[in-house]
C-alpha cells in the first residue's frame, strides 16, 4: 500500500509515518539537511520503535545523498542495524548510549562491527549528551575500556596486528565523526 506521496507504506508503521503531511515535511527536512551538507540524527533502539530499520531503510532509499547518523545501535535490534550500515553508503552508526546500556551487549556489537560494516560508518562514542561534562567523560572512558577489550582480544587471537587496532580506535573515536561530519572543513 501506498499514501498520496507515493511513500510505500507498512501496516505497522506507526501513524506519523503513514501522515502525508508528516512525510512531506519529514522529506523537505531531508533535503535541506543534505543541501546544507548536515548530517540528519536520528534517535533509535530501545523505546524509538518509530525508527526501527524496517521503517529507516524506505527513507535512506529515498534520500541517498542525505547522512543519517543512527544513535543507539537500534538496541536490540542489532542485526537490522548492521544491515543498514552496510547495505546504505548514507547511514552511519554511532554507538551513543549504548556503553551505558548494555557494556556486555555493546563489546559483542563492536565485535560484529568490525565483521560485518565498513570502518569508516561507526562512531564508537558520541551523540545527543546533555549532562554535565563529568557523565560525558565517564561514558567517554566505559567506550574506550569497551573497544580496547574487542581490539586486545582480536590482537591475542591474532586476528588483527596492534598498528591495526590502533588505526581503528582512532578511526572510530576520531576520524570518522571528522569525515561524516565535514569537521574541519570550511562551509559556503
Amino acid at each position: 500500500m501506498r499514501n498520496q506521496a507515493g511513500h510505500l507504506l507498512r501496516e505497522d508503521a506507526p501513524a506519523e509515518v503513514q501522515n502525508p503531511l508528516f512525510n512531506f515535511i519529514q522529506d523537505h527536512m531531508f533535503a535541506v539537511a543534505r543541501d546544507m551538507g548536515l548530517v540528519f540524527q536520528v534517535h533509535t533502539g530501545l523505546d524509538q520503535q518509530e525508527r526501527h530499520p524496517k521503517h529507516m531503510a524506505p527513507i535512506l532509499r529515498r534520500h541517498p545523498r542525505t547522512r543519517f547518523d543512527l544513535h543507539h545501535m537500534w538496541l536490540p535490534d542489532v542485526k537490522e542495524t548492521m544491515n543498514i550500515g552496510r547495505q546504505y553508503d548514507n547511514a552511519f552508526i554511532n554507538l551513543a548510549w549504548c556503553h551505558r546500556c548494555s557494556p556486555t551487549a555493546t563489546c559483542t556489537l563492536m565485535d560484529l562491527l568490525l565483521d560485518h560494516v565498513p570502518l569508516h560508518k561507526t562512531i564508537a562514542f558520541g551523540g545527543d549528551y546533555r549532562w554535565e561534562v563529568e557523565t560525558v567523560y565517564g561514558e567517554l572512558v566505559m567506550a574506550r575500556e569497551h573497544l580496547a577489550a574487542v581490539l586486545a582480544r582480536r590482537i591475542e587471537q591474532r586476528e588483527m596486528t596492534q598498528s591495526k587496532a590502533i588505526a581503528i580506535a582512532g578511526q572510530w573515536f576520531y576520524d570518522n565523526a571528522v569525515e561524516i561530519y565535514g569537521l574541519g572543513k570550511q562551509r559556503d
